[in-house]
């Protein structure tokens, strides 16, 4: 009903898994480029692909594991968060790695795990990656040894997959989870060196993977990827650390590679896709990690073309009788690849396969056998809620209708659909999607007194044809169809990507304090985003501000990087940044010659005076003067460590309740600044005056023409009135949805928000317009859109203590059962999968609330659900849905706590490094307090929405005024 979190609209065209073999011959050399006084070797080429990425997978552990292998690592082959660790796992059981798609395992899978002669298999991720039936097959077929790795989180299945590698474990590495490439980079010498791969996000290493670190006998941590994969935040919190990376993923892998090169037997090399337009281009490197680490082999990433540097590297370390071997097919790893690479070992210039692999430059072509009937099309679906399907490389008949290939590659993987047609057709001209995977037209109204338009939408190369999909024909070699969910229906949201960044300069020379502008030029001019980023390798060489102003601090080298950024606003997509180089070379001295001579300290102060926690956290930041003073060192200190501790890097820890004085004194002139630092067994802050100015600035700008539903429910219980025609816009709705006496107002949910708009408007529900909306949704298919109808029809049942209607389908008693029924294994609610997604489980605890004391199975899930939420929050008192931390994830928990009788603000269980759900939320407030926005501060209308019913929660809860859904 209510957007679980303003989620993706995002066009996805996926690269196809190639098809074709490669020929295994050289292209020859001709013309001026063909040197005669070099005898030309014929490198050895392979290429190991299949169908699909899972075929693929099922052709590595052929060409690697021929005499079989008693154990097998099974990650899902189109989700990266839980497979990127598997590598090290696969290579102590020195087991291949089997993709497989969520529901089950492939006729061609259950032949491979056969010919193995499988006795143990490790299952990677819970049930949302691979579900029971993956297990279910194993063990039908004799593999009773099945054991299966997961967390709650991508994290934590990282740090589970890093437990069972032992206790031995000296060395780790720490790469990002929101990203497959720099895993995929490292996962061949972390699998070697028995080195476990624990993710991170980019600011804050999650607790689970900081707690298992401590259980381990660290001698060498290795961060892998830039400062905007993976900050220094993270590198200055680990032992011994060693960041290997750079300004790109390419770039990182070749930082890899170079660093490990002692490491590497170059006798066998593998090349794979590293990026792409869907994000999702990890399987056949992930697969290959495990063959790669088998040989001590490396596996270099490419896109269309393999870096200039990367080629040449190759070539130096490889000899006559190198393999090189391409995993997928010619699509993801185009012939001209390897031909460039043994041009360049035979001294000749390619001529192409080589160059920036961040953009296309060069085209690979598959030719369709002119006798075959047989075209390659990628298909994405893009739900609301998340993405449903990223498959590349399916065979379609030439003429068949879009609508054919959408049913049988749902029903292949046992996605629900559901088409109708107008006229009772569901062939032809008039076939239309109305659901797929739970999503249902009219789930998703727009608001501000907008009709609800919302459902499913088809384009084809990025055109929506204005006709059925049942009329739609697929004619041509590799079209993109895309499937999106949209909310009004004329939307066709398209983003133009960045293709490329220029700056003005490449190479920069300057002397100390010197500054210098840099401009980038991006390209298309049509870009959505034209916004970059700046960022420096070497703060003491070089600094750079988010105008390019580049300001010489040291002597040595930096380099100043732009980065272009995906900056959509509402939507959450994959995207992958372009980005440009500047090197900046910083002169000893203005003269040019000398060792420049020391800049002294001359302050030093710190950033905050604080309240913290008993047992929570406050990190504090010491700001040294000047800016390039040489030695920027700061000791820290506590005036008395039974009250307030503190580390090396500014970390407060409250012990008990009292005051301490933190300290910090620079190393360099011994200049001091010094804190107060309060601990309290909760942390006391008055938010009346932030939440009364939100209150206040949205309900100023709410006119009849902008006020929906649910903006509506936040006016009424924030005492301000709702526009005077709010009632008779709902009676006119009712009317014209009331077709012969009957009315018809699509899906469930839709009778449950009207419901409470009724309610807020001081309509009686139960006899609007002539309609009994209780009647309506009591008796209505709940169970065709699951948790959320089977919530919210809980709610509205509750909202003024309805009268069941006599021989309902839905009584009191069904919900609760149903809601109960669908719980996670984690112990909360999620809309799909089987994790714990915080904003279901704060509308589910929302419902279940009136029943927690007189109900003991509800006691017991709300209990478990509360625990939950405190585990996944972020440390930052936020909570992350769909891979992104957000405000209606905040908005919603608050909403289910104060149902609850728990105090968002101050329940130890929800304070994180001195920051509580209510912290994050106010931090997506916009700068003229009329609103919230969805990741950032700009105006977004369903976060709004949610927003405004948080805060009226709390007030309520706070003044005991009642419940928000309660009349």
């Amino acid at each position: 009903m209510k957007k679980i979190i303003t989620k993706i609209i995002m066009f996805l065209f996926i690269v196809s898994i190639g098809m074709c073999g490669f020929s295994g011959s050289a292209y020859a050399e001709s013309g001026a480029n063909a040197k005669t006084t070099q005898q030309s070797v014929n490198i050895s080429k392979d290429r190991i692909y299949g169908n699909d990425r899972i075929e693929t997978s099922l052709k590595i552990s052929q060409s690697g594991w021929k005499n079989g292998s008693s154990t097998v690592v099974i990650a899902q082959g189109y989700g990266y968060a839980d497979a990127l660790c598997a590598g090290p796992l696969a290579k102590k059981y020195n087991a291949p790695i089997i993709l497989s798609k969520q529901d089950g395992l492939s006729d061609e899978t259950v032949s491979e795990l056969k010919r193995l002669k499988v006795s143990k298999a490790f299952v990677i991720g819970g049930k949302a990656s691979l579900s029971d039936n993956v297990e279910s097959e194993l063990k039908n077929i004799g593999i009773n040894d099945v054991e299966r790795l997961e967390g709650a989180t991508r994290y934590e299945t990282s740090v589970k997959i890093a437990e069972s590698l032992g206790n031995s474990v000296n060395s780790i590495v720490v790469a990002s989870g929101n990203g497959y490439a720099d895993s995929l980079s490292i996962a061949p010498i972390a699998s070697k060196k028995g080195m476990p791969i624990l993710l991170s996000q980019k600011d804050i290493l999650p607790d689970v993977v900081k707690n298992y670190i401590k259980k381990v006998n660290v001698n060498k941590s290795y961060v892998i990827g830039g400062i905007n994969s993976i900050s220094d935040n993270i590198t200055n919190s680990l032992s011994n650390v060693q960041r290997i990376g750079g300004s790109n993923r390419f770039e990182t892998n070749l930082a890899v590679l170079q660093n490990f090169k002692s490491d590497f037997d170059f006798s066998n090399v593998y090349i794979a896709e590293g990026n792409g337009t869907s994000g999702n281009e990890f399987a056949d490197a992930l697969s290959g990690s495990a063959l790669a680490a088998q040989k001590s082999a490396p596996v270099v990433l490419v896109y269309n073309t393999i870096s200039t540097d990367t080629a040449n590297f190759i070539k130096s370390n490889m000899s006559k009788d190198t393999v090189l071997t391409a995993l997928g097919g010619t699509l993801v790893v185009p012939d001209v690849i390897l031909n460039g690479i043994e041009d360049l070992f035979n001294g000749k210039t390619p001529d192409s396969g080589i160059g920036n692999p961040t953009t296309a430059t060069t085209t690979t072509t598959i030719t369709t056998n002119p006798t075959s009937d047989k075209l390659h099309v990628s298909l994405v679906i893009d739900g609301y809620k998340g993405n449903v399907i990223n498959e590349t490389n399916l065979e379609a008949a030439k003429g068949e209708s879009v609508y054919d290939l959408l049913k049988s590659t749902l029903d292949s993987k046992g996605i629900k659909f559901v088409n109708k047609g107008t006229g009772g057709s569901t062939t032809g001209a008039a076939v239309y999607i109305s659901s797929i995977d739970g999503e249902t037209e009219f789930d998703r109204p727009r608001g501000n007194g907008q009709t609800n338009q919302s459902g499913w939408k088809y384009s084809v190369d990025g055109t929506f044809p204005n006709h059925g999909c049942g009329v739609e024909y697929i004619n041509n070699d590799n079209e993109k169809i895309h499937w999106i969910y949209v909310v009004g229906a004329w939307d066709e949201t398209q983003f133009r990507d960045v293709d490329s960044i220029t700056l003005n300069k490449t190479d920069l020379t300057l002397n100390a304090n010197q500054t210098e502008n840099l401009t980038a030029a991006v390209s298309p001019s049509n870009a959505t985003d034209k916004d970059v980023t700046w960022e420096s390798s070497d703060k003491t060489v070089a600094t750079v501000d988010s105008n390019g102003k580049v300001t010489a601090v040291n002597s040595g080298t930096a380099t100043i990087t732009a980065n272009s950024i995906d900056n959509t606003k509402g939507f959450v997509r994959n995207y992958t940044p372009q980005s440009a180089s500047c090197k900046v070379t910083v002169n000893s001295s203005n003269s040019g010659g000398n060792t420049p001579s020391s800049i002294s300290v001359t302050g030093i102060t710190l950033d905050k005076t604080g309240t913290v926690a008993v047992g929570g956290t406050l990190q504090l930041k010491a700001s040294v003067q000047p800016d390039n003073a040489t030695d920027k060192n700061v000791n820290w200190s506590s005036s008395d460590k039974t009250i307030a501790a503190v580390d090396g890097k500014g970390l407060v820890t409250g012990v008990k309740e009292g005051t301490a004085t933190i300290t910090a004194v620079t190393e360099d002139g011994n200049k001091t600044a010094a804190c107060t630092i309060t601990v309290k067994n909760s942390q006391i802050k008055d938010y009346t005056s932030s939440i009364n100015n939100l209150i206040n600035g949205i309900s100023s700008s709410i006119t009849s023409n902008n006020c929906d539903d649910w903006i509506a429910l936040g006016l009424n219980k924030t005492s301000n009135q709702v526009p005077k025609d709010y009632l008779s816009k709902l009676q006119d709705r009712i009317t014209s949805n009331t077709k012969g006496g009957v009315l018809d107002l699509g899906q469930p949910t839709e009778y449950e928000r009207t419901t409470l708009a009724v309610l807020v408007a001081g309509g009686n529900p139960t006899n609007i317009s002539g309609q009994n909306l209780i009647e309506k949704m009591c008796n209505s298919d709940m169970d065709s859109q699951g948790i959320n109808a089977y919530v919210f029809g809980l709610i509205a049942l509750d909202s003024k203590n309805f009268k069941v209607p006599d021989n309902a389908k839905w009584t009191r008693d069904t919900l609760i059962k149903a809601i109960l029924n669908n719980k996670t294994k984690d112990g909360g609610w999620s809309y799909a999968g089987d994790s714990a997604d915080p904003d279901m489980t704060g509308m589910a605890i929302s419902a279940l609330a009136p029943y927690y004391s007189t109900n003991s199975d509800v006691k017991s899930a709300v209990d478990a659900a509360v625990n939950t939420l405190s585990k996944i929050q972020e440390g930052d008192g936020g909570f992350v849905s769909c891979g992104i931390e957000n405000s209606e994830s905040s908005a919603q928990v608050i909403i289910g706590l104060c149902a609850n009788g728990i105090d968002p603000t101050t329940d130890s269980r929800f304070i994180k490094n001195g920051k509580n759900p209510m912290d994050s939320l106010l931090s997506f407030a916009t700068s003229d307090n009329k609103g919230f926005g969805h990741t950032d501060t700009s105006l977004n209308g369903m976060s709004t929405e949610q927003g405004l019913e948080a805060v009226a929660a709390y007030n309520l809860f706070k003044s005991k005024g009642g419940s928000l859904y309660k009349f």
